[in-house]
């Protein structure tokens, strides 16, 4: 969810008056990319699905 809610920020799709970010770097800048391409909000979303994708699949497989 965390990881879900910081992709929107960096998209534009939450506007930036809810942005809980006030002090440090900001959560939606150009220093939050991974080889100048790949914003790391969408990398940790990316991650965790595929982390809960893959622990699900194991669960039902392991109650057959």
């Amino acid at each position: 969810v965390v990881a879900a809610y910081h992709s929107l920020l960096y998209f534009g799709v939450i506007p930036a008056a809810l942005e809980p970010c006030g002090q440090g770097p900001s959560c939606s800048s150009a220093a939050m990319l991974v080889f100048g391409t790949v914003p790391i909000q969408l990398l940790s979303l990316v991650a965790f699905t595929l982390i809960a994708v893959l622990l699900t699949m194991l669960g039902r497989r392991s109650d057959i």
